[in-house]
């Protein structure tokens, strides 16, 4: 399995996903793609990459959270799903609305791979785009993951989604009884695992964040005219002026 994890790699853009998209057609061992907080990637890019997807098996995973990516992009990506070979798909952060979603929602209905789909604060994802949510999951059976924390997904929504895929988790656990003690426990640490690390990355993200603040105060102070130093005849000049009080009550107008 190879791996293509770029990571907050400002300098991915668009072009380079289209170039990438070229070399899916003969790819036989890529598995993963990573752009996480590539914020130069937008639909274009995503838009040349979709085709390609759709024609490869081999990649499983394809993580654009915190990119550019919106509607077009997305749309997209859905119609791709159905003949591609992606099992999780992360658009967190990214500018998805309803016209995504319904698009995304559509191709969950026909029951592709995917079994986790990441949604997570995208804000312009409410009930009109993922209404649709809930109808395809009765016609999908792969889904096992709709993470949608900090949409604008109201609750009356969000109970019955969370309802259906904590069924479909039961089903799973239960069909996985047969299984034994040993595989079920790798399986729950291969979830506290990914957990840990998806905490390990927003605790780097705020660090980034934090030292990108610092940095940037550095630039203003040293931006800012600097007084020049005053010379010795000048301090005390100043000394004897604050502590002359006729001096000092001259300057204040006192009489």
């Amino acid at each position: 399995r190879k791996e293509l994890n770029l990571y907050n790699k400002e300098w991915v853009t668009d072009s380079h996903l289209a170039q990438l998209a070229q070399h899916l057609a003969t790819n036989i061992s890529l598995t993963f793609l990573g752009f996480r907080e590539c914020r130069n990637i937008g639909d274009a890019g995503v838009m040349a990459l979709a085709p390609a997807l759709a024609q490869n098996l081999t990649v499983k995973k394809l993580i654009l959270e915190s990119t550019a990516v919106g509607d077009p992009g997305v749309v997209a990506l859905a119609d791709a799903l159905h003949t591609s070979g992606l099992i999780r798909l992360d658009l967190g952060y990214c500018r998805v609305g309803d016209s995504g979603a319904r698009a995304l929602a559509k191709a969950i209905a026909k029951d592709p791979p995917l079994t986790t789909l990441v949604l997570d604060h995208c804000t312009a994802v409410s009930d009109d785009g993922a209404g649709l949510f809930l109808e395809a999951l009765n016609k999908n059976t792969s889904l096992q993951v709709l993470s949608v924390r900090g949409t604008s997904i109201s609750s009356a929504l969000r109970v019955p989604l969370d309802a259906v895929l904590q069924n479909r988790a039961r089903e799973n656990m239960t069909r996985m009884g047969g299984r034994s003690g040993t595989q079920m426990q790798g399986s729950l640490g291969h979830d506290a695992r990914q957990r840990a690390q998806q905490s390990k990355m927003d605790a780097m993200r705020m660090t980034r964040r934090k030292q990108a603040n610092e940095e940037r105060e550095r630039m203003v102070h040293a931006l800012l005219p600097k007084p020049k130093p005053r010379s010795q005849a000048q301090n005390l000049a100043l000394r004897q002026q604050v502590t002359d009080p006729k001096k000092l009550l001259q300057q204040l107008h006192v009489p």
